[in-house]
């Protein structure tokens, strides 16, 4: 039997033809039972129980069921128009199975109609009785998705039941089942149908809560108590003035016992006898009701007579100045654009932190004022000239932003008590510091050798999504790279048309560094797109902005080979577009790349085409870039460095990397990624020692050949003007073999290695000038 609990009070207006009446007004009518099964089609249905006090003729008053479905308006589904329904007895209205389980162990039934709901646990229903609308299930018009559901209750897969002391519909629709239902079984379990409700009458309490108290009375505070009446629970109301509006009935009101700052407000909602108010105006006087209440939800019965001391008043204390200052003040986490500030607190109810630039803080806060407080520098109020309040609150730290680098900063700590323009601030005794911030961080400057490519992804879209043509591509850099280094990068080809210019057709870019420094050696990953954002960090972060862009398009490599330069400090100038005139001037070239087959300058008239001879397809190399660049051999537009990862020095990092035969292609973009290492979720090159000699000693990485730059401290081939030192035996890895037939120059020419000898090849004569 389901126990519900319904108010004694209502109003009922009522037609009697011979004994039997209708309920033409209120909601009196509740689906008290719905199932929906998580099986095939059934069972599917509600069950409607009667408590209006009276029989209903359905012949006279038509009970009808809507159903909006999948979010549509709720339209007629089913009338059923003969029979009676019983008063405190049930109608069932469902699939086969279920009007059979009803009929076979229903207890209070009046009648069954069969009808083969195509509801779902999404779909909305509403019952009339003679056109008036009685109570629904969900909402119509709205589709919740799979279901409405709340709290374990769902109008899908189970069997919901109406909930002990809801005994009449509602016309509000909702979206939580279980504001209303239990959920008493899953699946097709049809426990309950037939049985009706027992409704159970709520009355008023008969004795009112009495003799209200006052205790630890603050000037933001104060404990309330009193003396409870024969209610099961009750609400306390707050006012600035003896006002009050009794809470109706059949509502069950939530509490906050924070004081919102003016009007009636309910403070209290339980079976207690006391509570402690908060956030009050200082000096004010209060008063307090208390209202006893039986029962709950709909069915709330509130007795709203007075009673001794009830209500009764209280007056908060004036608001008096903090006696204790903060103390103790540190300073973390120094940027060279913030810092975190931290002390302990005073004994105030509050404080106010308040800084000033490149001096102390010389002016005081004003009482009754309330400050508004930023974490950035110069946005919150100013107490006096430019002296920025940057917290105010009950904390102990704030970390303010926007400061300038190798500035020292002074804090000033205000203790307060009350709030809202009651403020009284301690200033007689405060605590002070100062902090400077970090130098800013001095931009990196790149040369050649400092950047090299360890990994080029074309055409990415296909793996990750984006536009056709998008790239990814991973560098690495020897040196540390720090807030504000920037870096271009082209597309375009060098000597594409003309000696000393650069293509314009295709794009051009420059990035600064946002973020945090990135340490020498970390593996760097960003993809260019086609349409949206131009650029894109992926590893370490995204903390890159564009300075600016040239070019006739943006910088995305051509299918079957295509270039990029890595440049920095220069001026790009895109001269005439499509006459293939760019300039890049003042800066440094830093290293190349192409995903073609061979460095080709001045192929100006041909299309592009698969082979790789199209015009925006091929690049010269850049003059002294031997070492600084590399290339396949063959066209490739996948492809990383798969070569020895033990530790190494820049210079052999540099060689290894220029050698293509370290380097693997793959076939497309899933193979790229399938194939290790994972450049594009990060990685490091160990690296021993950085920099590049100037001095043009021999070291022999790559092998025994003088014209291979590689092979060089500087990764450049001397002429006639440099010195030539062979260093100690153990810094060569090979000799020098000169090879006939071959001019090898220098100036000076000095042997430190004692045991060290020069190797001709064949029958050579001046090979050495």
């Amino acid at each position: 039997m389901k126990n519900l609990i319904a108010p004694i009070r209502f109003i009922l207006l009522i037609f009697f033809i011979g004994g039997i009446s209708f309920d033409f007004f209120g909601q009196n009518l509740c689906i008290s039972q719905y199932i929906e099964t998580s099986s095939g089609t059934t069972p599917k249905g509600i069950e409607v129980f009667n408590n209006t006090g009276s029989d209903i003729d359905l012949s006279a008053s038509n009970l009808t069921v809507y159903q909006g479905t999948n979010g549509g308006s709720c339209v007629l589904k089913v009338t059923v128009s003969s029979g009676i329904l019983k008063n405190g007895e049930v109608w069932v209205i469902g699939t086969t199975d279920l009007t059979n389980y009803a009929t076979s162990n229903g207890t209070n039934l009046s009648g069954t109609t069969t009808y083969g709901f195509a509801f779902n646990g999404d779909d909305a229903l509403e019952i009339y009785l003679g056109g008036v609308l009685q109570d629904v299930i969900g909402t119509c018009g709205s589709d919740p998705g799979s279901s409405w559901s709340g709290n374990g209750v769902s109008t899908a897969n189970q069997n919901i039941q109406i909930k002990s002391g809801i005994c009449s519909g509602t016309t509000s629709y909702w979206t939580d089942p279980s504001l209303r239902y239990d959920n008493i079984a899953t699946g097709t379990d049809m426990t309950g149908f037939g049985n009706a409700p027992s409704c159970i009458s709520c009355v008023a309490p008969t004795i009112q809560a009495h003799t209200i108290t006052f205790s630890s009375v603050g000037s933001s505070s104060m404990t309330v108590s009193w003396t409870n009446g024969d209610g099961t629970n009750r609400v306390v109301m707050i006012n600035t003035s003896n006002s009050f509006t009794a809470p109706a009935d059949g509502t069950d009101p939530v509490a906050d016992n924070s004081w919102n700052g003016s009007g009636q407000q309910v403070v209290y909602n339980g079976s207690s006898n006391s509570l402690t108010v908060t956030n009050l105006d200082p000096n004010t006087t209060y008063w307090f009701k208390v209202y006893e209440y039986n029962c709950t939800g709909a069915n709330t019965m509130y007795l709203n007579t007075t009673a001794s001391n009830n209500p009764n008043s209280q007056t908060t204390l004036p608001c008096s100045s903090p006696t204790i200052a903060s103390n103790s003040i540190t300073f973390s986490s120094v940027g060279n654009s913030s810092m975190t500030v931290n002390w302990t607190n005073g004994n105030g109810d509050n404080r106010i932190v308040v800084i000033h630039e490149n001096s102390p803080v010389i002016s005081s806060p004003v009482d009754g004022t309330t400050y508004n407080a930023s974490t950035t520098y110069g946005s919150g109020d100013d107490i006096g000239s430019n002296e920025y309040v940057i917290f105010n609150g009950i904390g102990n730290s704030v970390t303010v932003n926007g400061l300038s680098p190798s500035t020292t900063y002074y804090f000033e700590v205000f203790e307060y008590n009350c709030n809202s323009g009651n403020e009284v601030y301690l200033t007689s005794s405060t605590l002070t510091g100062n902090e400077t911030t970090a130098s800013a961080p001095i931009p990196a400057i790149l040369t050649q050798g400092d950047i090299v490519v360890v990994g080029v992804c074309s055409n990415i879209a296909t793996c990750v999504g984006g536009s056709s043509g998008d790239d990814e591509i991973s560098f690495v850099c020897f040196k540390d790279i720090t807030t504000g280094t920037t870096i271009d990068m082209t597309d375009n080809g060098w000597e594409r048309c003309f000696p000393d210019k650069w293509g314009n057709a295709e794009g051009y870019i420059k990035i600064e560094r946002t973020g945090s420094t990135i340490a020498a050696g970390t593996v760097i990953t960003f993809r260019t797109h086609g349409s949206g954002t131009e650029f894109e960090g992926i590893f370490p972060d995204n903390n890159w902005s564009i300075v600016t862009t040239g070019g006739n398009a943006r910088l995305i490599l051509n299918s079957d080979g295509d270039q990029i330069y890595f440049m920095q400090e220069g001026t790009w100038d895109d001269g005439i577009l499509g006459n293939n005139d760019a300039t890049y001037t003042g800066g440094e070239i830093i290293f190349g790349f192409n995903t073609n087959d061979d460095w080709i300058s001045g192929i100006c008239s041909a299309n592009n085409n698969p082979a790789g001879e199209g015009r925006s397809q091929n690049s010269g190399l850049y003059n002294g870039m031997d070492c600084f660049n590399m290339i396949p051999n063959t066209a490739t537009d996948f492809l990383k460095y798969t070569g020895p990862t033990t530790p190494a020095s820049q210079i052999e990092w540099v060689g290894r990397i220029n050698d293509n035969t370290n380097w693997t292609s793959y076939s497309d973009c899933s193979a790229y990624y399938s194939g290790t290492p994972d450049y594009t979720n990060g990685d490091t090159l160990q690296i021993t020692t950085t920099g590049l000699t100037t001095t043009y000693k021999w070291y022999g990485n790559k092998d025994t050949h003088w014209f291979e730059c590689a092979n060089w401290g500087p990764l450049r081939v001397p002429t006639s003007s440099d010195d030539v030192i062979i260093p100690n035996s153990h810094q060569v890895d090979n000799d020098i073999v000169l090879v006939a037939g071959e001019n090898a120059e220098c100036k000076n020419f000095t042997i430190e290695n004692t045991i060290y000898s020069i190797k001709g090849e064949g029958n050579s004569t001046k090979v050495l000038t």
